[in-house]
């Protein structure tokens, strides 16, 4: 079976989707049943030749600096999408038309063949006054195109399902939940074996409150810091709040905020962290909070349960889905909700060991190769 992967969301640095994109295609190209290509700007890629993805990684960034450039002109977005459309019409058309073509990034390219497409959530929708306004406009003109064109859709867990059905009126049979997974990578770790890391980011081992969020408004970061602060001072100090995430939107508010956090030595914000790092850190917390208004799954949640750290998450959208029993789940606009969560995540020892338990046996349900082989089944489900 052949198959055609847009890997655009691989520029760095990686979010959500990028990590969901890399490790799908790592997957695909290890099935013996599927041979995978890889589509990027204007070229088709083998993604086992190294000089081309090394080739790719420089195209993706290059393009990204112009990304930026533009972002603010009106129309970039509708030109931006016309731009890459044409190139990915004229470097398919008449080449791959027996070939599943997989959107992972919710958008269908021009495509002749069979198409399925990944929709991770419909927040442009219930939160669209946190997305850029061009965004919101692309996706409102271009989605109605893909839920025609595609042969089957992909959702990360059954609640997204539940919405498109229910808000878009695809049929359910046209539909299937397919939870992502957490790498192997992410395990509880003892303090000696990441001393190195610690020491990198002047950290003590269990004895941060850690997040991990894109700055932007629908993380609820905002929340998460006005509840920390009611907390009293000397817990403030035992556990200051470490905070990883590359820069979003709409966020100018928020690093003001955090800047002042920082300059007080209540907060350490430490931007977007190397992937290799990551692990590291998640397994040296004393605690996770993830107070998001609402996600189409919750990667972070997942791996921080994996790493033997107890979690603090919305009890909304998908993240129930996900955390199941095993963490605290509050209202995300409840700012006293979070603060009594953050309260029994950072100093109830009973409920911390106990969870601690719970959420290493919920992780070990969600898994990579899991992922792969029911995207597979759908791949030979359209491909009848």
């Amino acid at each position: 079976m052949k198959v055609l992967l847009n890997v655009e969301s691989l520029i760095p640095p990686l979010t959500g989707i990028g990590y969901y994109t890399q490790n799908l295609l790592a997957g695909l190209r290890e099935h013996d049943d599927c041979q995978v290509l890889c589509f990027a700007q204007s070229r088709i890629i083998d993604p086992g030749n190294e000089s081309e993805a090394v080739d790719l990684v420089q195209q993706q960034r290059e393009f990204e600096k112009m990304r930026r450039i533009v972002r603010g002109i009106p129309g970039a977005y509708q030109l931006r999408s016309y731009v890459r459309n044409f190139m990915f019409r004229r470097a398919t058309q008449n080449r791959f038309g027996a070939a599943i073509y997989h959107e992972p990034n919710y958008i269908l390219k021009p495509f002749d063949g069979v198409a399925v497409a990944t929709i991770h959530d419909l927040s442009y929708i219930h939160y669209s006054q946190y997305h850029p306004r061009e965004r919101v406009r692309y996706m409102e003109r271009e989605l109605p195109r893909t839920l025609e064109k595609a042969a089957h859709f992909i959702t990360d867990c059954q609640f997204v399902k539940d919405e498109l059905i229910s808000i878009l009126g695809v049929v359910a049979e046209r539909i299937t939940a397919i939870p992502l997974g957490v790498g192997s990578q992410y395990h509880p770790r003892s303090e000696e074996s990441i001393q190195g890391t610690m020491q990198k980011y002047h950290l003590q081992f269990g004895h941060y409150l850690f997040a991990v969020a894109t700055l932007e408004p629908r993380k609820n970061l905002a929340g998460l810091m006005t509840a920390y602060m009611r907390l009293p001072l000397k817990e403030r100090r035992r556990f200051p709040l470490v905070l990883v995430g590359g820069r979003g939107w709409q966020c100018h508010e928020l690093e003001e905020r955090i800047a002042k956090l920082e300059a007080a030595g209540e907060l350490r914000y430490l931007g977007y962290v190397a992937a290799e790092d990551l692990p590291a850190i998640y397994s040296g917390a004393a605690g996770f909070a993830f107070p998001s208004h609402y996600e189409g799954f919750g990667l972070p949640p997942l791996e921080a349960m994996a790493s033997g750290v107890p979690v603090l998450t919305s009890s909304n959208s998908a993240m129930s889905e996900v955390v199941g029993t095993a963490g605290i789940l509050i209202d995300p606009k409840d700012d006293d909700a979070i603060y009594q969560g953050l309260v029994q995540l950072l100093s109830d020892d009973q409920w911390r060991r106990q969870a601690i338990m719970d959420g290493l046996s919920r992780a070990s349900q969600f898994s990579w190769p899991h992922c792969v082989e029911q995207t597979m089944a759908v791949y030979r489900q359209v491909k009848e």
